[in-house]
């Protein structure tokens, strides 16, 4: 699991939520710094898939990360399974999805940090719970969204795998 960087909203220290905010100068190296961690981590095991929010700031860390990945040198390379310099076709295999986005913050995105918890405890409610106006989330909408995407790709996998299409959601 891999974050974007730093933002100009988290630098305002304002509640982001859905809303889109750009990536600092920091948050652009950051992401980068990410890449080249991940170059230097992975490219001997690999891996098959990247998911990735559909909001810019997001796609804009990706990018960032996928230029210093596939810029940057590895001390051992492997080219046993296909991995090794084949690691960097993953970067090909992105799938950008909405529900990955971070929790609907509501009429909180854009107010200062701690104005979702005081408007939740003034609730009485504690914040996981707290559904906040302006088409906000709760945890417990975040994770069913989770949920339901993994759950897609678990059908996609068993599909590909198997042949056999059925689906891994109980009705």
């Amino acid at each position: 699991n891999v974050r974007h960087g730093e933002t100009e909203a988290n630098l305002k220290r304002v509640v982001q939520g859905q809303s889109d905010s750009e990536l600092t100068s920091v948050g652009r190296l950051q992401a980068a710094a990410a890449g080249v961690y991940l170059k230097q981590r992975f490219a001997e095991c690999g891996f098959a898939q990247i998911f990735v929010s559909d909001l810019a700031r997001t796609r804009n860390a990706f990018d960032l990360m996928k230029t210093a990945f596939l810029g940057a040198a590895c001390s051992s390379r492997s080219t046993r399974n296909g991995v090794g310099d084949d690691a960097d076709k993953v970067w090909e295999n992105v799938r950008f999805d909405a529900r990955l986005r971070e929790r609907k913050a509501g009429v909180f995105e854009g107010q200062p940090y701690g104005s979702f918890r005081d408007a939740a405890e003034s609730a009485g409610e504690n914040t996981r719970a707290f559904r906040p106006e302006g088409n906000g989330e709760t945890w417990e909408d975040v994770h069913r969204r989770a949920v339901v995407f993994l759950h897609e790709l678990l059908d996609e996998r068993t599909t590909t795998s198997t042949g056999f299409s059925g689906s891994s959601q109980e009705h």
